[in-house]
């Protein structure tokens, strides 16, 4: 599902921050919603939602056509992220975002049409051609292993905490060098995370399947050491 409004409303003083960060190429490209979300966060502004209604789109194969978005909206989240370590390092947990206006925001959504066995074998060769060794280290394997699992039909076959490991490995190793090579290897990874959460949560109601997404989100923050402990490795 989408993950960020696209419509924002900022203070002049939110204006004038985002005006003083670089702007990565990514940043103008589909990178700007996560670009301006995260420099809020990241230099103290208050941040709220509002329930202005839904909010239709041209829907999408997540599997075939998001490889451009994908990298751009993963490079400028990185891109932030690295230039402001100091302001996430030390926090953990999470709190509710404030809801300013409206009830609850999940709405019927649009079915979106998606080749699961065409998607599989998509991640199955980005993984081939992508995915980064170097970058994964020991998750490589556990890589590996999870396409096999899900070229079989078996349920979480792409664990939670396997999928919040191989995100902080490429946010490191893009910290180090920022190399659209590792923005490449995530995109391979990201396919089959997509491809089995597709698979895991085809007979869940939709709501059902939000709850899937805010445990793995839980799951990032329990994993949080992990980030740290891999962040200054060569």
């Amino acid at each position: 599902r989408q993950p960020i409004g696209g419509d924002f409303g900022v203070s002049a003083r939110l204006a004038e921050k985002l005006l003083e960060e670089p702007w990565a190429g990514y940043t103008y490209r589909y990178g700007i919603d996560i670009f301006i979300t995260s420099i809020a966060l990241a230099t103290g502004a208050r941040v709220a939602q509002a329930d202005l209604g839904s909010k239709l789109h041209d829907m999408k194969d997540p599997l075939k056509h998001l490889e451009g978005m994908f990298t751009d909206v993963s490079g400028s989240l990185f891109t932030v992220a690295s230039r402001h370590v100091d302001k996430w390092w030390s926090i953990s947990g999470s709190t509710e975002v404030e809801l300013l206006e409206g009830g609850a925001m999940l709405r019927c959504t649009q079915p979106a049409p998606v080749d699961l066995k065409q998607g599989i074998a998509r991640f199955k060769r980005a993984l081939a051609g992508y995915a980064s060794r170097s970058v994964l280290k020991e998750l490589y394997t556990e890589v590996q292993e999870a396409a096999r699992r899900l070229a079989g039909g078996e349920a979480d076959s792409f664990p939670s905490t396997l999928w919040a490991r191989v995100v902080y490995r490429h946010l490191a190793a893009y910290a180090r060098r920022r190399s659209e090579g590792v923005l490449r290897s995530l995109y391979a990874c990201w396919l089959g995370k997509v491809a089995a959460f597709i698979a895991d949560t085809a007979e869940l109601s939709d709501r059902e399947a939000e709850l899937e997404v805010q445990r793995e989100a839980e799951c990032f923050e329990s994993e949080k050491e992990y980030l740290k402990q891999v962040w200054g490795e060569a």
